[in-house]
């Protein structure tokens, strides 16, 4: 490992091959940089930075990460970060705290707290993922786990209706132009989903209407005005690309309807094409 730096003002340690591990407490005026992984304290006056080795190991902070401008590291973080303005974290934040006056970055998933003046950003969510910020982005929905986000304008991903509602396991899978394809299973409800491209299909031996919350109680997924799954909030409706005002739940499944539900903010209705034959 090698050394260098201003004690006081700016510190470094850098490796350039394997992964090189670091621990204690660090802290100098202007920056504070260490390349492989750090266990303990680190905080720099304007900079803060944990990055991977040379050879692209490492990047992993364990303890508390403070930057007055900007603090980030590359790989997974365990304990608390703070900035003044930008605050990331390349890969996964894995149990703690982000805080940032300007914007919070998590690459990968957030299992935790991140709150910012200005912008939240995570790629997905862990056991419990809470955003605070005025702007909330979470790109993806992991489904397993708990999203809470408290600001102006919230997004909480995109969720595609998952193939295989409403049949039981074990499945007979096979490949089609929409992706996997349920072909079989123990048994079937009468409302269905073969694909993940949200097309719901209707098989009753009986002549009646079905709604949007029959197709979400068999699900097992909450769905109300305020509710959609794990989010919560006022739920924006589309139907065939019009504003509809009825609670999602009542809302009937008629051959061909194109049901849109947002939440944490008013997306304009996609435009989908139904496969041939369905």
């Amino acid at each position: 490992m090698r050394y260098g730096g201003v004690p006081f003002m700016v510190h470094w340690t850098d490796s350039e091959a394997s992964v090189e591990s670091a621990q204690g407490v660090r802290a100098s005026a202007i920056a504070e940089w260490h390349r492989g992984n750090y266990a303990g304290a680190m905080i720099g006056g304007l900079f803060s930075a944990v990055s991977r080795s040379n050879g692209e190991g490492g990047g992993d902070v364990s303890g508390v990460r403070v930057g007055g401008v900007v603090s980030g590291n590359d790989g997974n973080l365990t304990g608390v970060s703070a900035s003044g303005l930008y605050n990331y974290v390349t890969d996964n934040l894995l149990s703690g705290l982000s805080l940032s006056w300007g914007a919070n970055v998590v690459g990968g998933r957030l299992n935790g707290f991140a709150a910012a003046a200005l912008y939240n950003y995570a790629g997905s969510n862990g056991t419990l993922a809470v955003q605070f910020g005025a702007f909330n982005n979470l790109d993806t929905f992991n489904p397993d786990g708990t999203v809470v986000q408290v600001g102006l304008y919230n997004r909480a991903a995109e969720q595609s209706i998952p193939f295989g509602i409403g049949i039981g396991q074990p499945w007979q899978v096979s490949d089609s132009d929409q992706g996997p394809f349920v072909d079989d299973g123990s048994c079937f409800y009468w409302i269905h989903t073969h694909t993940e491209d949200g097309v719901v299909h209707i098989e009753s031996p009986v002549r009646r209407r079905f709604t949007l919350g029959d197709f979400f109680a068999i699900w097992q997924v909450p769905l109300s005005a305020t509710q959609v799954g794990p989010a919560q909030g006022p739920v924006i409706t589309y139907v065939n690309g019009s504003r509809d005002d009825r609670n999602p739940s009542d809302i009937p499944l008629l051959s061909h309807e194109r049901i849109q539900l947002n939440i944490g903010g008013d997306v304009p209705p996609y435009l989908f094409d139904f496969p041939p034959g369905d």
